[in-house]
């Protein structure tokens, strides 16, 4: 495996986001970010190590969940969710991990159209929003002829986020243009 170049390094710490509660090794990215270059000389050799040697940290695997508040009563368990803090230090490094292995199976040719969640800009909702799309056009375009007044709506009121349309690709078809 190739050493983490200067690059890398970074373009990662660079994106690391602000505001973000440390995990068990209270290091806050902001840190991170600001002591970049003194940092940089001593994690690189540490990643680099964890690349050749296989052998990752014990503390970079543990998670710490905290309760949140969301809303009403506090009393009731239900008005909670969860957060998971993690290593920042192990963000760091396993970022750098995943952006390698998202290249070498773009390049490779390894993941597959229908694996939209492991893609950039395309989610497993947009693929779920899609594919049922097509089954209701499929059904309408089926239809017998006692169907022939019936109209198929598709309403996604529960969407966080629009639909992420790519023009080149023609949904009625699923092929591209």
């Amino acid at each position: 495996m190739y050493s983490i170049s200067d690059e890398e390094f970074d373009t990662k710490i660079s994106k690391l986001k602000a505001n973000k509660a440390p995990g068990i090794d209270n290091i806050q990215n902001e840190i991170l970010k600001v002591g970049k270059d003194f940092i940089k000389r001593h994690l690189k050799p540490l990643f680099n190590r964890i690349l050749r040697t296989g052998k990752y940290p014990l503390l970079w695997s543990f998670r710490l969940t905290v309760p949140v508040h969301k809303k009403d009563d506090p009393s009731k368990g239900e008005n909670y969710r969860g957060i998971t803090l993690q290593s920042s230090l192990s963000k760091l490094f396993t970022s750098i991990l995943n952006n390698r292995l998202y290249d070498y199976t773009t390049k490779k040719g390894i993941l597959k159209d229908e694996k939209g969640g492991f893609r950039k800009m395309n989610g497993t909702l947009d693929s779920t929003c899609i594919f049922i799309l097509k089954m209701l056009i499929d059904k309408y375009q089926n239809r017998n002829q006692e169907d022939n007044g019936i109209c198929y709506f598709l309403v996604l009121s529960t969407l966080a986020k629009p639909l992420t349309v790519y023009p080149e690709v023609n949904y009625l078809t699923n092929s591209e243009q």
